[in-house]
């Protein structure tokens, strides 16, 4: 059974796969290129949304996590002048070796895809 348990890690590691819970492995920096924008998750459920017009910083909280379908539901918190209570609902669908994102933003219920894919920076 060890033998199992062993030979299954290491043929993660090899084929890039990553054996954290998806909640763990969206803390990091993700840049998607294609629309010139990055997320940055931290400790204690800080964001910081960097873009061409500038940053915010934000909390998030995840709402469903689904490590079999590889994807996350979270709550982008991001307190406005003008709307203090203001919060976005994302769907982030991870690739199998949990280095790409696709995000999927809702806007009033509306599924609305963000274009290309979130890659996270050093794991590209």
């Amino acid at each position: 059974m060890k033998k199992i348990l062993l030979l299954t890690v290491i043929l993660l590691a090899i084929t890039g796969c990553s054996t954290k819970p998806l909640d763990q492995n969206l803390l990091g920096h993700w840049r998607n290129d294609t629309e010139k924008f990055d997320y940055i998750f931290s400790e204690n459920n800080l964001l910081t949304t960097v873009g061409e017009k500038g940053s915010s910083e934000c909390t998030y909280e995840i709402s469903k996590q689904n490590d079999k379908d590889r994807s996350i539901e979270i709550w982008f918190k991001c307190p406005q002048p003008d709307w203090p209570g203001y919060a976005e609902l994302h769907d982030f669908e991870f690739s199998k070796n949990l280095t790409e994102v696709i995000d999927t933003l809702y806007i009033q219920g509306i599924a609305s895809r963000i274009d290309g894919k979130f890659y996270k920076v050093g794991e590209k």
